[in-house]
């Protein structure tokens, strides 16, 4: 059991005493981004329930979130049920935890897994290869730089890097 002092951000703690407060002490329902030490540095609210249960909807999380829900009665002790929703996030390296309504105190189930850091593709390495001089002029005897090729695969890698859509 730890303190939330020591695992969240102060204004998490805020955010989630007013939202269990404006929920009548029923149970919340938060995933939280967490930081490489941890911390809890961000919540949203994403569903709230009754005075002994709430949905847990994982499509929500990404892998190194963690679920956070409160019990109104202040007892930590994770149900059968906290358990089986824990056990079935920590599979996409989703922690779980469990705070009071005061959010003073929180009972942590699963540590969150840390996400993989990708390391981004070398735009410049790559359009080489494509270039004038590069391994695929070196193979081809009638080898023709193409610019708008280059210029593509430039496009592709960003999309890759940036983690959004390129239409070619």
């Amino acid at each position: 059991m730890f303190t939330t002092q020591e695992r969240f951000d102060a204004a998490v703690i805020q955010q989630m005493r007013e939202v269990i407060a404006a929920a009548e002490g029923q149970e919340v329902l938060f995933v939280g981004r967490v930081n490489p030490e941890r911390r809890i540095v961000s919540v949203e609210v994403f569903a709230r329930g009754s005075e002994t249960s709430v949905a847990a909807p994982a499509e929500f999380c990404e892998r190194g979130d963690i679920v956070l829900h409160n019990h109104p009665g202040g007892v930590l002790r994770p149900s059968d049920a906290d358990v089986a929703v824990a056990a079935g996030l920590a599979e996409h390296g989703i922690g779980s935890a469990i705070v009071n309504n005061t959010v003073s105190e929180v009972y942590v189930l699963v540590e969150p897994v840390p996400p993989e850091e990708i390391a981004p593709i070398d735009e410049e390495a790559l359009a080489g290869h494509i270039a004038a001089g590069g391994a695929v002029s070196a193979g081809l005897p009638h080898f023709r730089e193409r610019p708008s090729q280059v210029e593509m695969l430039r496009s592709v890698v960003q999309g890759f890097n940036e983690d959004r859509i390129v239409v070619a």
